[in-house]
């Protein structure tokens, strides 16, 4: 039998994902909204672990965001250049400037990981299923 790791996956996730609806830019218009896209890596154990060893509050975010905040489009300064996504970048802008979204990024993450968890979960159910009997959907 062929067993698959399934790892997690970053995805990107539009400003008009229901969870910035409370932050700074849920006023926004959803197509000035859509024009901002963050790829998001789950909050996986792993990454919760390494954080917490951190005591400091502010650090332990910060380290947080740059984890599963991977990348970013259109992030952009006050002439319209765009921001690199950067740690330093991330930390200024989602702790400091929008800390609400940074929460509802902490948040998509942690639902990402959710669902994850459950397709994991039923992959492996399948898998037994199909290879506990019947010779039908199994690998040789």
């Amino acid at each position: 039998m062929i067993k698959f790791k399934l790892t997690p996956e970053p995805v990107w996730v539009a400003g008009d994902h229901p969870q910035f609806d409370a932050t700074e830019i849920g006023s926004y218009p959803k197509e000035e909204r859509r024009k901002v896209q963050f790829l998001i890596y789950p909050l996986t154990p792993q990454i919760l672990r390494r954080a917490l060893k951190n005591p400091d509050d502010d650090e332990r975010d910060a380290e947080i965001l740059d984890q599963i905040v991977r990348d970013w489009k259109g992030v952009v300064d006050e002439s319209g250049k765009p921001i690199p996504c950067t740690k330093q970048n991330k930390v200024a802008l989602l702790n400091g400037g929008y800390p609400l979204m940074g929460g509802a990024i902490v948040r998509i993450a942690s639902e990402l990981m959710s669902k994850f968890e459950e397709y994991k979960r039923e992959e492996e159910k399948n898998l037994n299923n199909s290879s506990s009997g019947s010779a039908e959907g199994s690998v040789t």
